[in-house]
């Protein structure tokens, strides 16, 4: 018997049902996560073939170079391009404007917003769903998608 094949918005909805939980640098459970452990509790949730091998919190606030693109590729996540994410897609971000490393992961629910884990002291935060349009949009560096998704069709 073959596994179903998770749906975009099961990704949506297993991210929404995180949405208020604390944030927690390399936090990989309900009682704290950083953007890295949203995805692994959203894969969890889902049944995707997330590689937990992969999955070594034992990173620093501030990515170094590619090491989140690497981190992705490594966990298995598949590359779209840089821009016009689909619903239920990885969001990848630059948050130091001199720098533009990616350094921070979403999830696209729809064209207008996204969910991800939003620190700005860095000591308190949380799991919020924010306007994609704007800030947002600006800092997009690149579009991945979990493996074992059925690919993004848009509607005709």
């Amino acid at each position: 018997m073959t596994k179903p094949v998770p749906r975009r918005q099961q990704i949506i909805d297993a991210a929404r049902l995180l949405l208020g939980t604390p944030w927690k640098l390399q936090g990989r459970n309900e009682q704290g996560v950083d953007c890295g452990g949203l995805l692994v509790l959203i894969a969890r949730a889902v049944g995707l073939p997330w590689r937990a091998d992969e999955d070594t919190p034992t990173y620093t606030m501030t990515p170094r170079g590619d090491s989140l693109l690497t981190y992705l590729s490594n966990c298995g996540a598949n590359y779209l391009g840089m821009k016009d994410p689909p619903p239920g897609s990885i969001t990848v971000f630059w948050w130091n404007r001199q720098t533009k490393t990616p350094a921070h992961l979403g999830i696209m629910t729809d064209r207008q917003t996204v969910i991800h884990v939003y620190a700005p002291t860095f000591r308190t935060g949380h799991v919020t769903e924010d306007f994609f349009a704007g800030v947002m949009e600006k800092r997009l560096v690149a579009v991945y998608e979990f493996p074992g998704v059925l690919p993004w069709q848009p509607s005709s």
